[in-house]
């Protein structure tokens, strides 16, 4: 794959297989891609991948998919984790958005967003739901909160299925998304993906402003340099409750529908071209573009090149070994 120039461009990946998961960060920049080794960082008993991904003044930070120990690693621009942000609150975390000096935490586990300030990481709930909604992003801007979540209909009567809502003004803003996701600013407007209907969608308050369709099962989205990155991700055969591959027949047939991520005009959000990049995992969870000096510089120990033979490979064994597991 080749990207265009004076961009870094990141990529979590989430339910991948355990011997996999330490190498689920991803990272491109021109004509090279690598996989960060943080196999010192990733537990393979309890932790499956990443989710969250976001970045604010010249720190990542990067939320762990896992069934214990939820938490938030910080790292430096040389991709050495300096800290580690964890609340009583957090479970199953998902997305990351950062605003005014706040990371916004969207703890999917509890139905919450958790506002947690920077310097201090004390931590303020700011939306919480008994509903079944399956929150999974979030955006705070001047007005109020949009949560992006899977079935607002638990929430409001007249929604028929995925959607957008108003936390604020308690209103459905989007509604009739499939597994809806990737919720991001534009401008003065939204981008929000419709996963399993394959649509990159531009709203506002009132509504879809622009629309374009794509393929795979979308969930990831940033922009930069005049474009904007929207990943496509293959069927889903592994989940953080369901952590190994079903069979090895599975896991292969997921390998050769091969993860995507697609190069949009970030105006028009006409397709420009598609990329296949060589993540650790089945499924891209989320995307961050940097630019300019914003960049990473890592020591080479911290950096492997993907290898598509050697993958293939770990991702057979781990079904396999599954398999065997249940017999």
């Amino acid at each position: 794959m080749v990207l265009p120039g004076g961009i870094t461009l990141f990529a979590t990946v989430c339910n991948t297989t355990p011997n996999m998961a330490p190498w689920s960060l991803w990272i491109a920049k021109g004509e090279n891609e690598y996989l960060v080794d943080l196999a010192d960082l990733l537990r393979k008993e309890n932790d499956v991948g990443l989710t969250g991904l976001a970045y604010h003044k010249g720190k990542i930070y990067l939320a762990v998919q896992t069934g214990l120990n939820p938490r938030i690693l910080v790292f430096d621009r040389h991709l050495e984790c300096i800290e580690t942000i964890s609340h009583p609150e957090f479970a199953d975390i998902h997305s990351l958005y950062i605003a005014n000096g706040v990371l916004l935490v969207v703890s999917t586990g509890n139905q919450s967003v958790i506002a947690v300030d920077l310097k201090d990481h004390g931590a303020t709930t700011l939306f919480r739901t008994e509903h079944k909604i399956h929150a999974n992003s979030v955006i705070r801007d001047t007005i109020g909160l949009l949560v992006c979540c899977q079935s607002p209909k638990h929430m409001f009567s007249t929604a028929q299925q995925g959607g957008v809502i108003d936390a604020a003004n308690q209103r459905v803003v989007i509604d009739g998304l499939g597994y809806p996701h990737s919720l991001e600013p534009s401008g003065n407007k939204f981008i929000v993906l419709d996963s399993s209907g394959g649509r990159v969608i531009r709203f506002d308050r009132g509504g879809i402003v622009q629309q374009q369709a794509l393929t795979g099962f979308l969930r990831g989205a940033a922009a930069g340099a005049g474009c904007l990155f929207v990943a496509g991700s293959v069927s889903r055969i592994i989940s953080r409750k369901h952590p190994q591959p079903m069979s090895a027949r599975a896991s292969w047939e997921a390998l050769s529908e091969r993860v995507c991520i697609h190069e949009l005009d970030e105006k028009t959000l006409a397709l420009r071209r598609t990329h296949f990049p060589l993540v650790a995992g089945f499924e891209i969870y989320e995307l961050l573009v940097l630019e300019g000096h914003d960049t990473v510089d890592s020591p080479a120990g911290r950096l492997l090149v993907p290898n598509q033979y050697a993958m293939s490979r770990a991702f057979y064994e781990a079904a396999k070994n599954a398999s065997a597991g249940r017999q």
